[in-house]
């Protein structure tokens, strides 16, 4: 009987697989408001937080005399130009909505064709749009006219101007030329 075991790959940033991950730099950052907060209010609702910035240095070997490296190089850099959100684990946390903000790669010798890649992503906060109101006629009889539907007013037929002073001058000169 054939033992079972977990087989696992190398090292995957957002779904790419590289030989090492050398390392992982998280950055969190916050803004806060540069104008007198009064007593009482919520200091929160002053402090914006901006969105995580992520950096991740890996190697790409050729071992084997594969051309693993230039696979690696192509993916990422689809990753880059395709600029959609992809999901990043790493050692320590998972990040949903990263996208590329840029891709660094060096070749590494001696080795021919390694890489050294530095990718720097950038977490999209995304939010639900909902459209808050009442369908016209859901209100009762005193608020029908707030939620009546838009009246256009559109092009208004001219008319003349009686019993005013201009009106009677037209009138004494034969109308309208």
């Amino acid at each position: 009987m054939a033992a079972t075991g977990i087989i696992r790959g190398g090292p995957i940033v957002a779904g790419v697989e590289v030989s090492v991950i050398i390392s992982e730099t998280h950055a969190m950052s916050a803004k806060a408001t540069q104008q007198a907060i009064e007593s009482g209010a919520a200091v929160t609702d002053h402090v914006i937080l901006d969105p995580l910035q992520l950096s991740i240095s890996c190697e790409v070997s050729n071992a084997g005399g594969t051309d693993t490296a230039r696979g690696v190089y192509e993916s990422f850099r689809d990753l880059l130009t395709a600029r959609e959100p992809v999901e990043v684990v790493t050692e320590h946390a998972i990040y949903g909505n990263m996208v590329f903000l840029s891709l660094n790669q060096l070749h590494a010798a001696p080795f021919k064709g390694a890489l050294q890649i530095t990718a720097q992503l950038q977490q999209i906060r995304q939010v639900e749009f909902r459209i808050v109101g009442r369908r016209e006629g859901s209100l009762g009889t005193g608020a029908g006219k707030t939620a009546a539907a838009e009246v256009n007013a559109g092009k208004q037929e001219k008319k003349q101007a009686e019993g005013t002073l201009l009106g009677k001058a037209v009138g004494l000169f034969g109308g309208n030329r």
